[in-house]
């Protein structure tokens, strides 16, 4: 996918993200829906070889990325997230999995976005994964608490930086219209023989609580940014669709605010 590019701040340094080494990156480009499911950040889903409850959905979903907040909605309850894979030549009839999701540690960390519902279900996509969640186990995304605009501004990287390696940045700053944010940044994959991918996110949003869900693009395609703001530690939680960039570019992971200098990593 064709990454956006933005003059920078004339204040500022050029945003220039960059991830260490020591990081895991997960492939951009999956077999399906079931195995994108399998990512690190659902540490508390299992796929289960269990009886599927009988009035769910089998049948894909799609979601289009937006930012309307009646959309967006938190994980409430454990549920059970059923998902198949698209009908193909090969594969001509769809099968179903289902994982279980842990509110636990879900509800506070993630945005999940819906869409159409079908019977008491709703189209879902989850950590880079569509399918169907009970509608029950849905929550809007809480309002309180509601950290000021400032406490989002600033630079954030992550991990410490690696000699002969840039770093993975974001910047925010305040959007264009009132209320809103601008997030921008870069972030790399090194792979072997000098190979680089890159990717980024350059998109304003409006903070729901301490949320805030940025889409970079139109269409199906669309880069996706889900941030959560604890302004005790001046961190940032983020996770992606995994359209940001170029395969095994993320997004994901912890941000750390920090000042920047007006030296670079090469």
């Amino acid at each position: 996918m064709p990454v956006k590019r933005n003059a920078p701040s004339a204040t500022m340094p050029t945003p220039s993200i960059s991830q260490p080494r020591t990081r895991t990156h997960r492939p951009a480009a999956l077999l399906c829906a079931a195995t994108a499911l399998l990512a690190p950040a659902l540490a508390t889903a299992q796929l289960d070889d269990v009886p599927l409850p009988p009035d769910a959905p089998t049948v894909n979903c799609t979601i289009i990325p937006n930012t309307n907040p009646a959309t967006l909605f938190t994980l409430s309850a454990p549920a059970t997230f059923v998902f198949a894979c698209n009908k193909s030549p090969d594969h001509p009839t769809c099968y179903a999995e289902q994982a279980k999701l842990d509110s636990k540690n879900t509800q506070a960390t993630q945005i999940i976005a819906t869409g159409e519902t079908q019977g008491k279900w709703t189209c879902a996509f989850y950590d880079g994964a569509p399918g169907w969640l009970p509608t029950a186990s849905l929550s809007p995304l809480p309002l309180k608490p509601a950290p000021p605009l400032n406490a989002w501004i600033g630079w954030y990287h992550q991990g410490k930086p690696v000699p002969g390696f840039k770093d993975d940045r974001l910047l925010i700053q305040p959007g264009k219209s009132p209320g809103t944010l601008h997030v921008s940044g870069r972030a790399y994959w090194y792979g072997a023989n000098d190979n680089v991918h890159l990717g980024g996110v350059n998109a304003d949003a409006t903070p729901v609580g301490r949320f805030l869900h940025v889409v970079d693009g139109n269409g199906e395609g669309a880069c996706v940014l889900d941030l959560v703001l604890d302004s005790s530690t001046h961190t940032l939680s983020a996770y992606d669709n995994m359209n940001c960039g170029g395969m095994n570019v993320r997004l994901w992971g912890q941000w750390n605010r920090f000042t920047p200098t007006t030296r670079h990593n090469k």
